[in-house]
């Protein structure tokens, strides 16, 4: 693993490269990774990254919720590892806006799978098919997130996320993974005292539409008329901490406060026993305001 200087102070470049055994699947595994930061200044860098990765399935553990449902798993018996190629650049600008401290931060990545693992809950109501992909499999994001101080003691956070996830599916289309949201938004306010001992945050999360499993061959009285993509939605959430001392901190707060909660989210909830039942598809809250109340302890000297 070099460090690269190549005579430029300011950009560094780390290459390296490791081979592996996997003895589950019997292969030798040649994993190569670079990355190269370039400081514009001190308060403005780049970073880029490339590599590759392999990851064995384990589609039980990673797939938890389809056992929340009657649907049988069809796993197809050669599964195979995934493989990938992954390409992202990072850029970090710190500044002042008015006297006070801002930042800006911007994510882009791109992974390209090979023969990756597809859980295809579109095929069937009452079958989930697992298999390797034969064909384009991808996915891109990115994420913006601006940071300002406004007030001594008050931080405003903005951060927005684009998701594009698709993958080829056994009938030879490529379409969009379910219940990925394209678009999501964050706004969080975070206010603390200037004698440290309160602290007030809220935060509200938009959520874009996401698209949601095919139930065409669900029977019309099982679905409750499920759209075909989930709306925008919104949570608000807040929280107020008290400091006493240095060891000692009580907390009340809520979560989903303007109460949006996703309707009939269990397909068939009245006949667990049905081939549809199906309590997998959750796309938002299904529970309306919660509160609570805590306190941290720290003991002295830990």
């Amino acid at each position: 693993r070099p460090d690269l200087e190549l005579g430029i102070p300011d950009l560094v470049i780390v290459a390296g490269a490791r081979l592996d055994w996997n003895s589950r699947f019997e292969r030798l595994l040649f994993t190569p990774r670079a990355s190269a930061k370039y400081s514009f200044s001190q308060n403005s860098i780049v970073r880029l990254s490339a590599g590759r990765g392999y990851r064995s399935p384990n589609v039980i553990a990673e797939n938890i919720s389809l056992l929340a449902s009657n649907r049988s798993l069809d796993i197809a018996a050669d599964l195979g590892m995934e493989e990938a190629w992954n390409y992202g650049l990072n850029f970090t600008q710190n500044l002042h806006l008015a006297g006070r401290e801002a930042s800006f931060s911007l994510d882009l990545y791109r992974t390209d799978f090979m023969e990756q693992v597809l859980v295809d809950v579109d095929r069937s109501p009452t079958q989930v098919f697992i298999y390797n992909v034969d064909g384009k499999s991808f996915s891109n994001s990115l994420l913006a997130t601006a940071q300002y101080n406004v007030l001594p003691g008050l931080d405003v956070k903005l951060a927005y996320k684009w998701n594009d996830v698709r993958s080829t599916y056994s009938d030879g289309v490529l379409r969009t993974l379910p219940l990925v949201a394209k678009h999501r938004g964050l706004v969080t306010l975070d206010y603390t005292t200037p004698d440290k001992r309160w602290n007030f945050n809220t935060r509200v999360q938009v959520v874009g539409a996401q698209r949601l499993p095919d139930n065409a061959l669900v029977p019309h009285e099982y679905t409750h008329d499920f759209p075909s993509m989930s709306p925008v939605y919104g949570v608000w959430s807040g929280q107020v901490s008290r400091k006493f001392g240095q060891n000692l901190e009580i907390y009340i707060g809520g979560e989903n406060l303007n109460g949006f909660q996703q309707h009939h989210a269990i397909i068939a909830a009245s006949e667990p026993d049905s081939p549809y039942f199906n309590g997998s598809q959750i796309w938002a809250p299904i529970m309306g305001q919660v509160a609570y109340l805590g306190l941290r302890f720290s003991p002295a000297g830990l």
